[in-house]
């Protein structure tokens, strides 16, 4: 009887194995178009075995655990590579917001009427006399001057619309920065030696990336599960269950902390991280041309 019960728990095993293995697929197949979704893999060790007299007798096979095809350090190249993009796009859309301030009619561009301005000083002081001439010096001094005037407008006017996403970008970081807080307490709250919580890593996998692609960083995974991201300056950003903001001020990306005032009140701390383009992402790329149209 002892044998025959042996059997049939190596066959339940099996069988509820192979169910796991079934599921497991189809969440796969299921996910296939799910952005940032790992494939996952069911993980089969063989069953404690029975002693007996002529040694450990086989008990089948049993699932360990559920774990993601996971590549971090490969994961991590890719969000530095995407920092990298973003940022000379981001520049590169902003510097052609620039020359379009420069895109002049023929015949109107500065350096025409530059070269009109300098033909019409070289005919007044060929013919200083001449009232015409002096009036055409005049006249071609006005058309520089409110030629620069107009692209002065442009470019102060692509200098705020750069300005504008800034801050829409920095907003959009925060609210991501808070995503990764929250997400790091839901995964350790979840997981236990064995149960991974694959599905919200891949969800805060995505928000990094997002982040990423926004300013540099760098992060690391702790023995508790959660991440933490810094800054490439050392300053955090998601630390555990904590998380601290970014702010722009004085044309300079700053790092918000707090510290107890000396009349015990919580304020903030301000730090300046950065100018250009060193921030990384569409941040940093923005930035730098921000700064130099000041």
């Amino acid at each position: 009887m002892a044998g025959l019960s042996q059997v049939l728990n190596i066959a339940k095993n099996a069988i509820l194995t192979h169910q796991m293995s079934i599921q497991v697929a189809g969440h796969n197949v299921a996910n296939v178009d799910t952005p940032g979704y790992t494939r996952q893999s069911l993980q089969i060790d063989p069953a404690l075995a029975y002693p007996s007299s002529i040694g450990p007798i086989g008990n089948g096979v049993t699932a360990e655990l559920i774990k993601r095809s996971y590549d971090s350090f490969a994961t991590q190249r890719i969000m530095q590579e995407e920092a990298n993009l973003n940022n000379l796009t981001a520049q590169n859309q902003s510097i052609r917001m620039v020359e379009a301030a420069f895109n002049e009619v023929p015949g109107l561009a500065l350096n025409d009427l530059m070269n009109q301005f300098w033909q019409a000083w070289q005919n007044l002081a060929d013919n200083p006399e001449v009232l015409p001439a002096r009036q055409t010096v005049v006249q071609q001094a006005e058309l520089v001057a409110n030629q620069l005037n107009t692209m002065n407008a442009e470019i102060v006017r692509t200098r705020n619309d750069i300005g504008v996403n800034l801050k829409s970008a920095l907003d959009e970081a925060n609210g991501l920065i808070r995503q990764l807080s929250d997400l790091n307490v839901q995964i350790a709250a979840a997981e236990s030696d064995k149960a991974k919580a694959n599905d919200m890593r891949d969800q805060r996998d995505v928000v990094l990336k997002q982040l990423s692609g926004l300013i540099d960083i760098n992060y690391f995974e702790t023995n508790s599960g959660m991440y933490t991201v810094l800054l490439p300056t050392g300053h955090a950003l998601v630390e555990n269950t904590e998380h601290w903001p970014l702010d722009w001020e004085n044309d300079s990306l700053q790092w918000v902390g707090t510290r107890r005032s000396t009349l015990g009140e919580i304020v903030d701390v301000k730090t300046n991280i950065g100018s250009g383009a060193e921030i990384g992402g569409k941040i940093g790329g923005w930035l730098e041309i921000y700064n130099r149209l000041d």
